[in-house]
């Protein structure tokens, strides 16, 4: 694989991982919804009322229930949030500096004896951005893996809320009969 090739190899990863944030972000917007929308149910079910019955099984159950709903969201919420936090990432330097990098080494190849050459103008290039696509692709990576496991754990915990609901419905359902 030559220098080309390599550095075809890195941009690529790095735009790869660019897009992994775009889509955390994207799916983070579901969750976004569906929280307030499992909390609004969680809430509507619970009656304060029905505390004040004699303590049963069922009383249990059903708080049980409530109280783990709510529990599991919060914790999502959290978890929610820890994902989507704005993060600075590593990036490449702006064109700017490339253009300048560029003219400045091709006055100094015109200076000396062997004169400018496109050719190791593109691949000194490619030898100087190599390393800095590289780092700022594991910039992003790291970064990355981070928030997919703080969104995976935001969707476990809405799973638990919704388990929590299901449990509080379901004994709400058996105090109303």
């Amino acid at each position: 694989m030559n220098e080309r090739e390599f550095y075809g190899v890195c941009y690529d990863r790095y735009r790869h991982e660019q897009n992994q944030t775009d889509a955390i972000y994207q799916r983070a917007g579901i969750l976004l919804v569906s929280l307030p929308i499992l909390g609004a149910v969680a809430y509507k079910l619970g009656e304060p009322e029905l505390l004040a019955q004699t303590f049963t099984w069922k009383l249990f159950f059903y708080m049980l229930g409530a109280g783990s709903a709510f529990t599991c969201l919060a914790a999502s919420v959290v978890f929610l949030f820890l994902g989507i936090l704005p993060r600075s990432y590593e990036s490449l330097p702006p064109m700017k500096v490339w253009k300048d990098w560029r003219d400045d080494f091709r006055r100094r190849l015109s200076e000396s004896k062997s004169g400018p050459d496109e050719e190791r103008i593109g691949n000194e290039f490619i030898t100087q951005i190599i390393p800095k696509i590289v780092d700022a692709e594991h910039d992003y990576c790291k970064k990355n893996e981070r928030r997919r496991r703080h969104f995976r754990s935001s969707i476990l915990w809405a799973a638990g809320a919704l388990g929590g609901i299901g449990i509080e419905a379901f004994f709400h359902m058996l105090l109303h009969s």
